[in-house]
């Protein structure tokens, strides 16, 4: 018996595309994708995979992030033109698509603060009470989102932790690779394949088996809800 001991198996950007377009069997599985429909498929690739962002499935990874607090201040950004940065302090975060695990560092300790909801923080009279943050609310926005603390900061080396869940980079080159569970590659294939059906032209009874062998792959992924992946511009 012989094995590679390899196990380095990944799918790049044209790969995926090609896999999705032989699952759909409307091109010869020896013939080059017509340069105008391979653009097209690349757009479709990276609308897919946002949607997946947009329905939680783990696109994405956790990372970690600081927020230097300032006495006196209510409301932060957190993205590019914002006030949190990576865990090495010199970075700025990109804008969060949520953060969790928000704890105040504090005199050398760490403690959790409550999450409530843009509600219920514009629902407090005294916004601008001083003390130590026990709580916060987050409003997504297009390009710097907003954290919002209470009791503002009083106290100029009291900071915020946390983690924040970064959006799925941009399939941008045919190099860029899907680094993800190997047993995810199947599932997200055959999810694009439905997905650029219709520009294939592809029957409509094929479409809807199309689907149901999506939904059928998307089901019997283990581990659903602990697995994180996201995707990472690179070569093969």
């Amino acid at each position: 018996m012989t094995v590679s001991g390899v196990h380095t198996f990944t799918l790049n950007r044209d790969e995926i595309i090609r896999e999705a377009v032989d699952l759909t069997s409307m091109l010869d599985i020896e013939s080059a994708i017509p340069a105008a429909l391979l653009e097209s498929f690349c757009r479709s690739l990276n609308l897919y995979a946002k949607s997946w962002q947009a329905k939680g499935l783990f696109i994405h990874t956790y990372q970690d992030a600081i927020l230097p607090l300032v006495v006196g201040q209510e409301s932060y950004l957190l993205g590019p033109d914002g006030d949190a940065f990576e865990s090495d302090g010199v970075t700025k975060i990109i804008r969060p698509i949520k953060i969790a695990d928000v704890r105040l560092d504090f005199n050398d300790t760490q403690t959790p603060i409550n999450k409530v909801s843009i509600s219920e923080y514009n629902e407090l009279t005294t916004k601008d009470t001083a003390g130590q943050p026990i709580q916060y609310a987050y409003d997504p926005q297009l390009d710097n989102s907003r954290l919002y603390v209470w009791p503002v900061a009083d106290d100029a080396t009291q900071q915020l932790l946390f983690k924040y869940q970064k959006p799925v980079d941009d399939f941008t080159t045919a190099e860029d690779t899907a680094t993800m569970p190997v047993d995810w590659l199947q599932c997200f294939t055959i999810g694009l394949a439905y997905t650029i059906a219709p520009k294939l032209r592809v029957p409509l009874d094929e479409q809807v088996a199309l689907k149901s062998r999506y939904e059928q792959a998307l089901s019997d992924l283990d581990d659903f809800e602990e697995v994180s992946i996201y995707f990472q511009p690179g070569g093969r």
